[in-house]
């Protein structure tokens, strides 16, 4: 059987993508993509029997899935650098306490790479973006550049209104696996 021909040609090309990305990423080379790649389907193989096309498109479902798993890459190698580093022994995965929080206590921090995931951040973030309904999107715009009254101001609606829209914002971001 070979996953790989289950997938669309979209969601193949998102795949190899993130992995040209990885690769270009500080601690990867190009000689890494196979790899990175064969990780990445491995991931998309394990999750898609999650995938419900009643709430997203099959492209979306793979960016957010490989988008996630590169992020967790990135700190699971940082951390076993970090660890060798100090020539302590390492952490066993499965022990680590995963509380789900934002904040992210239970997971290393990324001194390294956090270029890295700032970049795919800032993807994840435009992704987001590009498909909101063009009201969310122009008070998410005018929101990174202007106060909350002045984009209430801005867009002639009261500080209500806008405040349930920015609620709607953080709903759609959280369901995209970005928190505040």
């Amino acid at each position: 059987m070979n996953p790989t021909n289950d997938f669309s040609p979209a969601v193949m090309r998102v795949v190899d993508i993130k992995a040209i990305k990885v690769t270009q990423m500080k601690g990867f080379s190009p000689e890494d993509y196979e790899d990175i790649r064969q990780e990445l389907l491995l991931e998309l193989v394990r999750k898609f029997p999650s995938f419900d096309p009643a709430r997203s498109q099959e492209v979306t479902f793979a960016e957010r899935v490989l988008s996630n798993h590169v992020t967790h890459l990135l700190q699971h190698r940082h951390s076993k650098q970090q660890t060798f580093e100090r020539g302590m022994v390492p952490y066993p995965e499965d022990a680590r306490e995963d509380t789900g929080g934002s904040r992210g206590h239970d997971r290393p921090k990324i001194d390294e790479g956090k270029h890295a995931d700032e970049v795919i951040l800032r993807l994840s973030v435009a992704e987001v973006l590009k498909r909101l309904p063009p009201d969310l999107r122009n008070v998410a715009e005018l929101l990174k550049e202007h106060s909350k009254i002045e984009t209430a101001h801005r867009l002639g609606i009261s500080n209500h209104i806008l405040n349930g829209k920015i609620e709607q914002l953080r709903r759609i971001f959280r369901a995209a696996g970005l928190e505040e």
